[in-house]
């Protein structure tokens, strides 16, 4: 069965449905907004830490053992950040904030960059605006506590906290989003369908003139 299909045909058969695929699109918004009021709103919070001018004498053989992603010629810096990421980082803010028995918040994730090599930033992640800042800071004050735990410097504290973070800032419009997402979904979804269903009818039309010529 051959037909001859363009670019005509196409919208022809768009504006036959767009009722329908209007209405399914609308539902698709509705559904969107409905689910978004369900996923929780991401905050970001940002702190700074100092890192002291008498770090650099972090033993490199010891963070060579402790820390083995690490390479020799790494700076002070990027050993800092190392521990940031670490487990040890992790298993503390756990611990201190008791995240585990907090089935409300979770902790999107953490990231860590210096500037000129002295200044440590931390970006926090999270549901919560306030405990998003509050492990912000802890990130910088418990350098020392794994510092002193395996004893790569000698200096305390090896970074300081020099601009505490501020009350976790939004950084996702769910609603939007799921406007946006159910829309678009429904949109393609009710298009395919639409075309389906066109095939069909024609496939069984095709079908039944056949049976009567």
């Amino acid at each position: 069965m051959d037909y001859d299909i363009d670019i005509i045909y196409f919208f022809k058969i768009l504006n036959k449905w767009k009722n329908k695929i209007l209405i399914l699109v609308i539902i698709g918004i509705v559904a969107g907004i409905i689910k978004a009021n369900f996923i929780p709103t991401e905050y970001s919070s940002q702190a700074t830490g100092l890192l002291s001018p008498k770090a650099s004498d972090l033993s490199y053989m010891t963070l060579n053992r402790m820390l083995p992603d690490l390479r020799l010629e790494y700076l002070p810096a990027q050993a800092v950040i190392s521990m940031i990421a670490s487990s040890r980082m992790r298993d503390g803010i756990d611990k201190r904030f008791n995240l585990k028995n907090n089935s409300k918040f979770k902790l999107i994730n953490i990231t860590s960059y210096s500037l000129a090599d002295v200044i440590i930033v931390v970006g926090v992640r999270g549901t919560d605006p306030e405990l998003t800042k509050s492990i912000a800071d802890f990130c910088i004050t418990n350098i020392d506590n794994i510092n002193n735990d395996i004893k790569i410097s000698s200096e305390k504290p090896v970074l300081r906290l020099m601009d505490p973070a501020s009350t976790g800032k939004p950084i996702t419009n769910n609603l939007v989003k799921g406007m946006i997402a159910g829309g678009f979904f429904a949109c393609i979804f009710s298009i395919i369908a639409a075309f389906f269903l066109e095939y069909v009818g024609m496939a069984y039309k095709y079908q039944q003139n056949r049976r009567i010529s």
